[in-house]
């Protein structure tokens, strides 16, 4: 029986791309679901939500090139995950990385269980799948970002994530 009471949760995530503009992203399954999402992870204490973000990256990742750029999307779900309801809020930066394999030089325990593998997809492939990417509209705000350059404000995604 999942617990009543959340565990508050802050994450920093890199919409990662390469120089032919493909985004990185981390194929991640559980309990008979699969899903795609940024790199990225918990802000430890005294840490950045920045420095959190680069960090978490070069540690599921291996990339360490990554520059840092603008905060593009700002998430906010809740789901309950091994039984933990979790509230998360995440903070998206785009950054860019000359590319290469993405091989994880630092997974704990739990994410080496759920974290399957990586990806370098095209925008317009992303924005035509079918298959689930957190956040949810991921490829238009990375058309707009793309087009456009960054927003003057994140994006707000708020979502409860049943089974997530």
């Amino acid at each position: 029986m999942a617990a009543s009471t959340p565990v508050y949760r802050t994450a920093g995530r890199i919409a990662l791309l390469d120089p032919d503009d493909r985004v990185l992203l981390s194929n991640d399954a559980w309990g008979g679901r699969s899903w795609w999402c940024t790199p990225g992870g918990g802000v430890e204490a005294d840490e950045s939500v920045e420095a959190a973000a680069v960090r978490e990256v070069y540690e599921e990742t291996g990339l360490a090139d990554v520059v840092l750029g603008a905060l593009v999307v700002r998430h906010h779900w809740r789901s309950v995950f091994l039984d933990v309801l979790i509230d998360q809020h995440e903070w998206i930066f785009v950054g860019r990385t000359a590319g290469g394999l993405a091989v994880p030089v630092k997974l704990d325990p739990l994410e080496s269980t759920f974290m399957q593998g990586f990806r370098w997809w095209t925008v317009p492939d992303l924005v035509a799948t079918d298959e689930t990417i957190y956040p949810e509209g991921l490829g238009r705000v990375l058309e707009a970002v793309l087009r456009d350059g960054p927003p003057s404000e994140p994006w707000i995604v708020d979502v409860d994530a049943p089974g997530r």
